[in-house]
């Protein structure tokens, strides 16, 4: 969904300049649309004027009521723009909670920046200014003209652009030439878009009222299009002076493929190299990794935008020459090695991000943010993230596994899924082994082997020179309230296609234990449940819920049972086990030594709220029954 919160203040009413707005009196606001939201939409506008390909006049008007802080950041106003998008008029109006004026700006009152904070150069610029009031709640209304170059930036409706946003009223007005044929689809509207043809142009109009925010849920599927939108999609589209036709995901590739055509010529000393490099390699994964090693030792990731609206890649010689590129030119340049080196390789337009926009079957649509490469390897894909520094070739983290890409190919684009890990690739196996002693004391030696989505949680860990942020990271790990990290030692290690990163820790500190007469009483487990998701889950749901990421942890704990002592009383053991995941819990004694072992699988996907019941039991008994089963011991006799 082309959803960025920033971009919120495309806003603006239609209002008289310079006056009080007494309609914009928060106390108006209707106490249903105050639940949960930390803003409220008063009341947007769009209007979309579509003249030909490349004349597009878009005005929108919208109003926001921010309630609390918790919706300061909608107050700081972002208007992107560059050679195919300028702005023609921009000012902003700043209300107080009985809609007086307080503030009044003007187009020339915005600092003018580059759009990217993290660029290292490129041509879309932003317009940025920010209220810094801070007497709640108040309004922001803000009016913008714009004038697109080409219809492949048309907008969507975003209605409601985040759950925590209500919305009082929107309304939008697309008018088009018949002969430009613009498709759409509708995601949660409560009325039908009206259509209606007249003098050789087709006018498009929807509304929407009284939409309440939502509880903020880390359970909802985010992947989607979740809230109220409607997406456009031309069919017809000039860019820059290059036509294309986006009436199918072939065609939409083919475009792609034709605007970057020829970019991926190399330097003779480059050939030469990949070459010499490969030339002992057997396979396809053997010359992939070794080129990607090289990509990686010899470029850095820096973000890009210039050029065709930021999609036509920079060339294969250029990042040779300067040692650096975006995702499209480092995806292209080590797409660029590898057909040096006889391989085939093809980019991937992704939609990257937790939040991203899923392809919606045969509905074209610009919803790509990102592009990787695919490396056809017999009946197997050997899926290259060529921005990253630290993950192998074949493995994909949770930025872009897990959904559907367009490859691009000289035939045009073809819709393809990238991997999705399981419990069984994304896995934290950590073991503890310590001695028990009547002194009060604990000295214990951690072992951690993190894989998959677990690597990426501490791969960092690789790189951090400061000791005592390591020490914090790991003391985050331990549910030990007085504790000492003796020392520690890493690695990290590949499992075929799946990044692992190996710990050692020495831990010493005080045991959860409490003495009452002869009897001691051990909670063995001393890492953290951290793992487990959602800990404040709410009690019931109506709507589905997503579980976002497949893994497994498995603990074992070992402790040397102090001289003197025997097991009085062990815990029972704890089995849940269903389609959602699995939880277990069990104890052991065996040659004086306690052995606990607890384990906690689930698995992505979404489900019905009928399942939610057997969820929250899942996770009470992962939260609860490792670290709740104490353990009696008894002097002996």
């Amino acid at each position: 969904m082309k959803v960025v919160l920033t971009l919120l203040f495309f806003f603006g009413l239609v209002f008289a300049k310079g006056k009080d707005a007494p309609e914009l009196a928060t106390a108006l606001i209707p106490a249903s649309l105050k639940q949960n939201a930390v803003a409220v939409i008063r009341n947007y506008d769009l209007d979309i004027r579509v003249h030909s390909q490349t004349d597009i006049v878009l005005k929108e008007t919208r109003a926001i009521s921010i309630l609390s802080d918790k919706g300061a950041e909608l107050a700081v106003i972002k208007e992107q723009y560059d050679k195919f998008r300028s702005i023609r008029e921009l000012s902003a109006m700043l209300y107080d909670r009985d809609g007086k004026k307080v503030k009044q700006i003007k187009k020339s009152d915005f600092t003018d920046h580059n759009s990217y904070e993290y660029s290292f150069y490129g041509d879309d610029r932003v317009k940025e200014y920010s209220f810094n009031y801070s007497v709640y709640p108040y309004t922001i209304v803000l009016e913008t003209e714009r004038k697109l170059s080409s219809l492949f930036f048309l907008p969507d409706w975003d209605i409601q652009p985040a759950r925590n946003i209500a919305v009082e009223k929107s309304s939008f007005r697309l008018e088009y030439p018949d002969e430009l044929h613009i498709n759409h689809r509708s995601f949660h509207l409560k009325e039908e878009l009206l259509e209606e043809r007249a003098d050789g142009r087709t006018t498009l109009t929807g509304k929407a009222a009284n939409i309440t925010a939502l509880a903020e849920d880390a359970l909802v599927f985010a992947p989607g299009y979740h809230l109220s939108s409607v997406m456009f999609s031309p069919v017809d589209i000039v860019l820059d002076g290059h036509a294309a036709k986006f009436d199918s995901w072939k065609n939409f590739g083919y475009f792609y493929y034709e605007l970057n055509k020829g970019r991926d010529v190399l330097p003779v000393h480059i050939k030469e190299a990949v070459r010499s490099m490969t030339d002992t390699c057997r396979t396809t994964r053997a010359k992939t990794d070794v080129l990607y090693k090289y990509l990686k030792n010899t470029t850095r990731y820096v973000s890009i935008q210039l050029g065709i609206g930021g999609w036509q890649t920079l060339p294969a010689g250029f990042v040779a020459e300067k040692g650096y590129g975006d995702c499209k030119a480092l995806t292209n340049y080590m797409g660029a090695m590898l057909q040096a080196a006889g391989i085939s390789a093809y980019p991937a337009l992704v939609s990257a991000g937790s939040d991203y926009s899923v392809m919606q079957g045969d509905f074209v649509s610009n919803s790509f943010n990102h592009v990787i490469l695919a490396v056809p390897d017999g009946k197997d894909t050997v899926w290259v993230e060529c921005t990253a520094k630290d993950i192998p070739a074949g493995y994909l983290s949770a930025f872009t596994h897990d959904r559907n890409v367009l490859l691009i190919t000289p035939e045009g684009g073809v819709v393809v899924h990238t991997p999705a890990y399981t419990h069984n690739d994304n896995k934290l196996v950590r073991k503890v082994s310590y001695m028990l002693d009547t002194s009060g004391q604990l000295d214990a030696q951690v072992t951690l082997h993190c894989a998959g989505s677990f690597f990426e949680a501490d791969e960092n860990l690789l790189r951090e020179s400061v000791k005592g942020k390591v020490e914090k990271q790991l003391s985050n790990k331990l549910s030990l309230p007085n504790h000492t990290i003796v020392g520690y030692s890493f690695q990290a290690g590949n499992n075929g296609y799946i990044p692992v990163f190996n710990a050692n820790i020495h831990i010493a500190g005080v045991p959860k234990t409490n003495k009452s007469g002869n009897r001691m009483f051990l909670a063995p487990f001393i890492l953290s449940t951290d793992y487990v998701p959602f800990a404040g889950l709410p009690k019931d749901r109506s709507e589905p819920f997503f579980i976002g990421e497949s893994f497994e942890v498995v603990d074992t704990v070992s402790v040397d049972i102090p001289a003197g002592y025997r097991v009085e009383y062990l815990p029972a053991a704890i089995s849940v086990d269903h389609e959602l995941g699995g939880y277990s819990c069990s104890y052991s004694v065996k040659d004086y030594q306690l052995i606990a072992v607890r384990s906690y699988r689930q698995v992505r996907g979404s489900y019905l709220a009928a399942r939610y019941p057997a969820f929250v039991k899942l996770v009470k008994a992962a939260m609860g029954g490792g670290d709740s089963g104490k353990i009696a011991l008894v002097k002996k006799q």
